[in-house]
């Protein structure tokens, strides 16, 4: 089995229809669904061909030219991400409304582009705000704008790239425990950020109560249902270790699958449509948008898959 196969191996199980459609049938009934046999027989096959696609797709990225990966990891990423969205939406879909990709970019760049500095925008339907919305419970203004840089930061594999290149201060860390948690650095934290970190938990409505702090180290008390909801507004590596960023308020609020789509998204547009830019860019490596394109595709392979399990295993 190779890495990649590994990475999706908690689909396995789910490979044979009789098993996906007790999968279905299970999670629908669940959730309250009144239809769930129905629905669960109806949505057995366009599941399984969404994710065969998906992880066909993502197979081929994997051994593709750098050039070619951001168009076939967004294809591969949409079908699994519409596997997905058939959990929390039997009907999907269930109009032309939600087919298209909900997402648009500016066409031409301008003469000094850089990558960390395009901005995607969101457009009122189209499948990006659907799992927004059926997935996440989130609603998005129509117009809302993301930049590349913005999203990168949203994932902590990438952050120390951000530290070398840009001189960023280190992610802080959330370790959490049966009643409390604690947030540290790997240097002192600053008056600013302890007061942006107390701010931005007591937007969270948590009762967490500061008990100790060092100087590189700040620990709550807080009960582990709090701790549960906390952890879903954090960044999360591959390894489910917990972060926070230095300046918090840069925290987007997306769920890291939105990330990815924004981000996929726009590499396959440029891709695409930036040929000229995006040669020079893979052939000469000019500039630090290079680093970390490169950086990000090499992580999408482990990522995806990682964010995807937890809505296929128990």
């Amino acid at each position: 089995m190779n890495s990649l196969d590994q990475s999706f191996s908690f689909f396995l199980p789910l490979e044979g229809q009789d098993m996906l459609q007790r999968f279905l049938y299970q999670h629908y009934k669940s959730n309250s669904f009144r239809e769930a046999k129905a629905f669960s027989y109806n949505n057995t096959t366009p599941l399984s061909h969404y994710w065969k696609l998906g992880r066909m797709l993502f197979e081929q990225a994997d051994s593709s030219p750098l050039a070619l990966q951001p168009l076939l990891y967004f294809y591969g990423f949409v079908d699994l991400l519409k596997g997905t969205v058939l959990l929390y939406d039997p009907h999907y879909p269930s109009s032309s409304h939600v087919l298209a990709h909900g997402v648009s970019t500016r066409k031409r760049k301008k003469r000094s582009y850089c990558f960390l500095d395009d901005e995607v925008k969101i457009q009122k339907n189209g499948l990006f705000s659907h799992t927004a919305s059926v997935m996440f419970h989130m609603k998005h203004v129509e117009g809302e704008k993301w930049s590349m840089g913005h999203l990168l930061l949203q994932i902590p594999e990438l952050y120390e790239l951000f530290t070398f290149i840009h001189n960023y201060p280190p992610l802080l860390t959330v370790e959490f425990h049966p009643e409390f948690f604690e947030i540290k650095s790997q240097q002192p934290i600053g008056q600013t950020e302890r007061e942006n970190v107390k701010e931005w938990i007591s937007k969270k409505e948590m009762k967490a109560v500061l008990k100790e702090e060092g100087s590189s180290v700040l620990s709550y008390s807080s009960s582990l249902i709090e701790n549960s909801a906390f952890k879903k507004t954090l960044l999360q590596d591959h390894e489910n270790r917990y972060y926070l960023l230095p300046d918090v308020e840069k925290h987007t609020g997306l769920h890291e699958l939105l990330i990815h789509y924004l981000l996929l998204y726009n590499l396959s547009m440029i891709c695409r449509y930036e040929t000229e830019w995006w040669g020079e860019l893979i052939t000469h490596q000019t500039t630090s948008d290079f680093s970390f394109i490169k950086a990000y595709l090499a992580l999408v392979r482990e990522k995806v898959p990682f964010l995807f399990q937890p809505y296929y295993t128990p």
